[in-house]
């Protein structure tokens, strides 16, 4: 039913615990190609400036404000004590009927998008455009400060 829709691409929610901090629309590139992995995939950052992404942030919107609640409530049954993850994402596609639909959550293999473009075995940092290094930093601290807040705060 939603493999034919993966073509319309995939819309990516990345957190920092409850906070989003990036919305991404992944899409193949290649008819049937997956968009797991980055083969045969491009990715466009959802600029909350861009009058065409105006959905796109509406729908990231509301998974932050209602579906980070509703899952902490099923995951964790409402313990205070239990965290969500430091970074983590969310994929959702577009339904016939145009409501997005979530069909995946990964917490363990997120990456910094911002970065990509170092990945690879003859790529580095100096590939990275300046704002990608900015922003994406800005991540990475973000995540920094949750971790560290969690130390600070844990007993052992």
């Amino acid at each position: 039913r939603y493999l034919p829709r993966i073509q319309n691409g995939e819309l990516r929610l990345v957190f920092v615990r409850d906070r989003l901090v990036e919305t991404v629309l992944r899409t193949p590139v290649l008819l049937g190609a997956s968009t797991i992995g980055g083969v045969g995939l491009t990715r466009f950052v959802v600029d909350e400036e861009e009058p065409d992404d105006a959905a796109r942030i509406k729908v990231a919107r509301q998974f932050e404000k209602f579906g980070i609640r509703e899952m902490n409530r099923l995951l964790f049954d409402g313990d205070a004590s239990m965290a969500l993850p430091s970074l983590w994402c969310v994929d959702l596609i577009e339904d016939v009927d145009g409501a997005y639909k979530v069909c995946e959550f990964n917490c363990t293999c997120v990456g910094l998008l911002r970065f990509l473009a170092a990945c690879g075995p003859t790529r580095s940092a100096e590939n990275i455009s300046a704002g990608d290094m900015r922003r994406g930093s800005n991540v990475a601290k973000e995540m920094g400060s949750a971790i560290a807040a969690d130390l600070t705060n844990a007993r052992f």
